[in-house]
This record gives C-alpha cells, structure tokens and sequence, in this order.
C-alpha cells in the first residue's frame, strides 16, 4: 500500500462511508487518541491477507 493511502486510511476524510454503512472515521478516532496519549498508530500490509494495525503506547503516563 502506498504511504499516501496508508494515511489516507487513519484520516478522517480517507474515507466517509463503507459499503457495510459505517462512517468510516473509527481508524481516524483511534488514532486521535493513541496519539493525545503519546503513542502511535501503524499499519503493516499483506497483499492477499489484509492489513493489520498495530498501537504503539508508551509504558510511562505523559
């Protein structure tokens, strides 16, 4: 996956909707939060498995 799509994908306007209905903004959410906590969110993508995102937080509170 392109770097530009992966974070394309943990934004809020990446994608509005799914075919399945949702909003398409829980990535987006969850990155907010990982990162006002000081962490990081990444992707790791397998061509023909899928993606898998991984949170990264700091073991010590900001």
């Amino acid at each position: 996956m392109r770097q530009q799509r992966r974070r394309g994908r943990l934004s809020p306007l990446g994608r509005c909707r799914s075919l399945t209905g949702g909003s398409g903004l829980g990535l987006s959410i969850v990155r907010t939060l990982v990162e006002a906590h000081g962490g990081a969110v990444t992707v790791r993508r397998t061509v023909g498995e899928g993606s898998e995102f991984m949170i990264h937080l700091p073991r010590t509170v900001r």
